[in-house]
Order: C-alpha cells, then sequence, then structure tokens
C-alpha cells in the first residue's frame, strides 16, 4: 500500500513493475508532491480500508477507470520535475553557479545542453515503444483464445527454464 505522505520520484514508479500506467492504483488520499489527485488519477482509499466496497463498485465503471488511467499517465509523463534532464539541468546550473556564471563554461554548457537534448528524444521514443508494446500485449491478452494461448506458452517456457536451472 502506499501511502499519502509519499513523495513521487521516479524510482517509485519504476518499482510498481512497469504495470503503474496500466493499471488502476488505489492508493491512500494523500498529496503525492501534488503530480496526482484522487478521484481524477487514482482511486483514493483509506488508511484502514473501511471504504473498500466504495472503491470496489467504483472499479466496475471500466470506461472510466482506463480514461483514469490515462489521466495519471499522461499527469505523470508530462511532469518536468521527474525526468532525469530536470535533474541534469539542475547540476548543471549548480556547477554554473559555483564557476562564477556561464561565460567561464560556454563550451562545457553546450555539450551538455546537446547532450541533455538527445536524451529528451531518445527517452521520448522509449517510451513511446513501451507504451505500445504495454497496449499490445494487452490487446493480445484480451482476444480469449489468443490471449489464453500466450499465457500457457509463457508459462511453458518458465518451466522449461526452470528445469534447465535445477539441472
Amino acid at each position: 500500500m502506499v501511502y499519502g505522505d509519499s513523495n513521487c520520484t521516479p524510482l517509485v514508479f519504476g518499482s510498481r513493475g512497469g504495470y503503474f500506467f496500466s493499471c488502476a492504483q488505489i492508493l491512500v488520499e494523500g498529496d503525492y508532491s501534488g503530480l496526482i489527485r484522487p478521484w481524477e488519477h487514482y482511486l483514493p482509499i483509506k488508511p484502514n480500508a473501511s471504504d473498500f466496497e466504495s472503491v470496489y463498485k467504483t472499479m466496475s465503471d471500466l470506461g472510466e477507470i482506463k480514461r483514469m488511467i490515462e489521466r495519471c499517465r499522461d499527469a505523470v509523463v508530462d511532469c518536468p520535475n521527474l525526468r532525469y534532464s530536470s535533474k541534469a539541468r539542475e547540476i548543471i546550473d549548480l556547477v554554473r553557479e559555483k564557476f562564477q556564471g556561464p561565460e567561464e563554461l560556454p563550451d562545457v554548457h553546450r555539450k551538455s545542453k546537446i547532450l541533455i537534448e538527445r536524451y529528451e528524444k531518445d527517452i521520448h521514443l522509449k517510451r513511446q515503444i513501451l507504451w505500445a508494446w504495454t497496449e499490445f500485449r494487452l490487446y493480445l491478452g484480451s482476444v480469449p483464445v489468443l490471449g489464453n494461448t500466450l499465457r500457457k506458452g509463457r508459462d511453458l517456457f518458465r518451466l522449461s527454464g526452470d528445469r534447465k536451472r535445477k539441472l
């Protein structure tokens, strides 16, 4: 369970196994660094789960849940403070401050800016590929015969890997 006084960092979302952006979140209502809001981005629940019935009933509206997942994903992805490029800019600014201004480090600043731009383009493409792959997997899993066949194949593959490790 994630509590509302938690700070939202890239690690919070990464630690969720990559499923954060494809599943509805049920979180203890809180601030979450002002990034996500209850009922808009996640389903709030009380710490003692006394309102579980209400949350469960809300989950039956699959259309709204899908929209909530998308709003949550958009809110997190569109937050520049969660990008490594923002952290890199902060570090560059601190280094620039330490050396009394940008005029003493023009070449380093230019090269850093190029690296940050290259990183942002690269990570944007990787994000698009990851979400396309996630949505494709969700779609395949929703096709009854195909989804069951793929799950059985995956399970057989895992079993064969376990047998090889035991040998």
